[in-house]
This record gives C-alpha cells, structure tokens and sequence, in this order.
C-alpha cells in the first residue's frame, strides 16, 4: 500500500509478481479501507508519471472480481479515477473491470458518472455514457440526484449536453 501510495511501481512490480493474486484485493487496516489500487489512484493528483506506471502494474495484474473491490466509502476504483479527473486511467479501467462496475454505487449511492458529473469532466462523462446501457444513466443518488442534476447544479454546459442526447425521454422528467 505504501508503495502504491507514493507511486513506486518498481516496487510494487516487485511484490505483485510475488504475491498471491487474492493479496491484490486486501485493504489497508488503517484509514480508508483502501486496496493499493485505491491508493495509487488517489495520488493520481500529483501528475506524476510514476502513480500511471503503479496503477497500469496493479490493473495489469488484476482479475475482474478484484477490480470491483470497494473502500471505506464503497466506492470502486472506477470512483476514485472519475472524481481523480484522470481519463486515461478511466479507459484503462473501463476496458478491464465487468460491466456491472458502470452502475456500481458508493456508499451515497452515486456512480462513477455522478462522480464525474460533478466535476464537469465532459471526456470521463463521454467514456463512462459510451460503455453504459441507457436506463443506468437514471440511476438516482442518495438525494434523488441523477448525473444531469449535478451537471446542471454545477452549470457544466457541455457536460449536459452529453447527458442530455444519451438519456431516454422519461428521465428528462425525473423530479428534484
């Protein structure tokens, strides 16, 4: 986790090549509940090229059921990488974590789309409504929002518009 959490992908090559495929899904005991993926996302805001290598190493080595591993929050690592803003990390997970990672929810029942609506990130909300079947871009929060109603909170015009074209009619007209 240390590793992974100060982007030393040399070392975490390391101890992934050693460790048992199920030590990939163990979480921190302190903090935040994290995998090392988790934590080599989270760190994803330094802009350092060594936390891209430390996550392409763990991805690379992870089975699809231990993609879908949650945190503290519930949240996936396709969470983490929405609201961490990072797209290419976002297409890397998204080519290999199972479907059923589109309409995984956190502990407040948001989506990664909810995550990157509210940052206004209009290439993660692209990718995530390219993969995503239509009814799950309804999929409501723990405050009745959908991914539109934080886009319109936020006033990312763009954003919608993406939002807007892929949704089905009715939830144009979902109430809040």
């Amino acid at each position: 986790h240390y590793a992974a959490l100060d982007g030393r992908h040399e070392i975490v090559q390391l101890l992934v090549d050693r460790m048992p495929q199920e030590a990939l899904t163990w979480t921190a005991k302190s903090g935040y509940r994290m995998t090392a993926l988790h934590c080599a996302i989270w760190r994803l805001d330094t802009q350092s090229s060594r936390h891209h290598e430390t996550v392409k190493v763990l991805v690379d080595r992870m089975s699809q059921e231990a993609l879908m591993t949650k945190d503290d929050s519930e949240k996936t690592p396709l969470h983490r990488a929405a609201e961490s803003r990072h797209l290419g990390i976002v297409q890397l997970l998204l080519d290999r974590m199972p479907q059923e990672a589109l309409t995984a929810q956190d502990s407040c029942q948001s989506t990664a789309l909810h995550c990157a609506a509210r940052s206004g990130n209009l290439e993660i909300v692209k990718a995530l409504v390219d993969k995503m079947p239509q009814e799950a871009l309804m999929a409501q929060d723990n405050w009745g929002m959908t991914a539109l109603h934080w886009v319109a909170i936020f006033g990312h015009l763009e954003t919608g518009k993406v939002l807007v074209d892929r949704m089905p009619q009715e939830a144009l007209s979902i109430p809040n």
